[in-house]
């Protein structure tokens, strides 16, 4: 086993870089890949983000670019990255931004932020971005060495496939090709086996697919935001005082002490008195911390970590929502059963539904006409203090009154109507045996909507039809994407035409009001 970058033979530039991220050390993934792809050979990598895939994927990548500048190859396109979303091309390629810096390559990323790709030797975009350049000629990809297709089950469930197959083929044969997925649906598997030859698997397919060992533990886990995980795990250990916090780096572990001590937690060693949280180094052991509840702020790299880690005492693992197949997989390694849960709730007060109520009127209300009545504002003030000085404004209101009994003759008022609901398109249906039970159940542990608050579900042949009340519909979409459901991999969006039944959903717009529960099949 390498037990370090410059045991992978790694430049040392690369390798330096390394150190000043704070990496550790290599992940197992990163041990299997860094080897093979530094030679150039093709592959498929199954790992899914948690796994350390950037770095195992683009160290070795921009390690083959360094050597290829040495040798003369320069102010050419040399690579090309393909992702599902812009969103996660500008991640790629902001986390490999350092480590090219180092080696003097040039990375940019087709999404809006980026400087104009002129000049880059290393070009991350989606398929459909990349072939919008290619038809207008900003890129040609007749002298690249890699192509690398990232997270290829959600890109193919995002309907980048088609894109995809038509990019493939103008890129010359002799150039590496790598593809990274998990799971491997069959949409996957199929373009493998028509576009990457010879294609080395990591890690090795076995022989006979091996029986899932038997749980033997279980550990819970919560789904946040990154600018969330710290608020998260603060509300955790204030309700768990004695945890031990694992992280990714040893920096970041200092970092994550030191805010929580900031927050007046008592932040010290295993053992010591009067110890609200122990954080511990990336390299700790866990079994020199055994019999204190756990927390992992990042998602371990492995079953063997997180069995290290969670099988004794169970504990809980913060994931971010990308990263939620890679826990289940292994998991599952680990012979635990990987259990969803809620954060603990920050405690409710007036300025926290004032701001969820104004957080709901600007995803919900029709804001042209109030924007042309601020207009004239925006010339003396910034957005910000207008918002500001309307907020003063709209809090001084007097609380409106409480309705009165109906007079005689007079209609009484309506009752105030319940949430909206709004109709997600779910790519599952009876072709891949899924029943009204199993969506009810990804819905409620990706995205934590309790299954009281699901509206009709309408399972069709190929796909199906989800009602969730309007604040939620964007989580879900983001919980759900990319996931696997019976073995399929789900693609979820808003239902962009009616498909029969009372309410409903049209271009993204509020269904109207519906009972929790009316009308879902039991």
């Amino acid at each position: 086993m390498a037990g370090t970058f410059s045991d992978l033979g790694l430049r040392p530039g690369l390798v330096r870089a390394a150190e000043a991220a704070g990496f550790a050390g290599p992940t197992p993934l990163q041990e299997a890949t860094i080897p093979v792809l530094r030679r150039g050979a093709n592959a498929v990598v199954e790992a899914s983000s948690g796994a350390g895939v950037t770095a195992a994927v683009g160290l070795p990548l921009l390690d083959r670019l360094a050597e290829l500048r040495d040798g003369g190859e320069t102010e050419r396109l040399l690579a090309l990255v393909l992702a599902p979303t812009e969103e996660a091309a500008g991640r790629f390629a902001e986390a490999m931004a350092p480590f090219a810096l180092a080696e003097g390559v040039r990375i940019a990323a087709l999404v809006p932020g980026w400087a104009p790709v002129t000049g880059a030797e290393v070009v991350v975009a989606t398929p459909p971005r990349v072939l919008e350049a290619v038809e207008s000629s900003t890129l040609k990809l007749d002298a690249l060495e890699a192509l690398v297709v990232m997270d290829a089950a959600s890109l193919f469930a995002l309907g980048g496939g088609e894109a995809l197959d038509t990019l493939t083929p103008l890129v010359r044969r002799e150039a590496q090709r790598v593809l990274v997925a998990a799971p491997l649906t069959r949409e996957v598997e199929d373009y493998v086996e028509l576009h990457i030859r010879k294609a080395l698997r990591i890690p090795p397919r076995p022989v006979e697919e091996a029986a899932a060992p038997e749980t033997t533990g279980s550990v819970a886990y919560v789904v946040v935001g990154e600018d969330e995980k710290l608020d998260a795990a603060a509300r955790i250990i204030a309700e768990n005082p004695g945890t031990v916090v694992f992280s990714r780096t040893d920096d970041r572990a200092a970092e994550i002490a030191e805010a929580l001590a900031n927050r007046g937690f008592r932040v010290g060693a295993i053992g010591e008195p009067d110890t609200d949280v122990v954080v511990a180094a990336a390299s700790a052991p866990p079994e020199e911390l055994a019999g204190a509840r756990p927390l992992s702020v990042d998602v371990p790299f492995d079953g063997a970590q997180l069995r290290g880690r969670h099988a004794a005492q169970g504990g809980i693992v913060l994931v971010l929502p990308r990263e939620v197949p890679h826990l289940k997989r292994i998991a599952r390694e680990a012979a635990l059963a990987a259990v969803p849960r809620r954060a603990p709730a920050p405690t409710a007060g007036a300025l926290a539904a004032f701001r969820r109520q104004l957080a709901q009127a600007v995803r919900e209300e029709d804001l042209a006409a109030q924007l042309l009545v601020l207009e004239p504002l925006f010339d003396e003030f910034s957005p910000a203090e207008v918002a500001a000085a309307a907020c003063a404004l709209l809090r001084k209101r007097t609380p409106a009154p409480e309705p009165r009994p109906a007079e005689p003759g007079r209609a009484p008022r309506a009752p105030a109507a319940p949430p909206a609901y709004v109709r997600l398109f779910i790519s599952v249906g009876q072709r891949d045996n899924v029943r009204p039970g199993d969506l009810v159940a990804a819905i409620a542990g990706e995205a934590g909507v309790s299954g009281d608050q699901i509206g009709r579900i309408d399972v069709r042949d190929t796909f199906s039809i989800v009602e969730v009340p309007g604040e939620a519909g964007d989580r879900v979409i983001r919980a759900l994407n990319g996931t696997t459901l019976r073995g399929r991999s789900v693609r979820v969006d808003y239902d962009r035409k009616r498909t029969g039944g009372a309410g409903g959903r049209e271009g993204g717009r509020p269904a109207g009001p519906r009972r929790p529960g009316v009308g879902r099949p039991r």
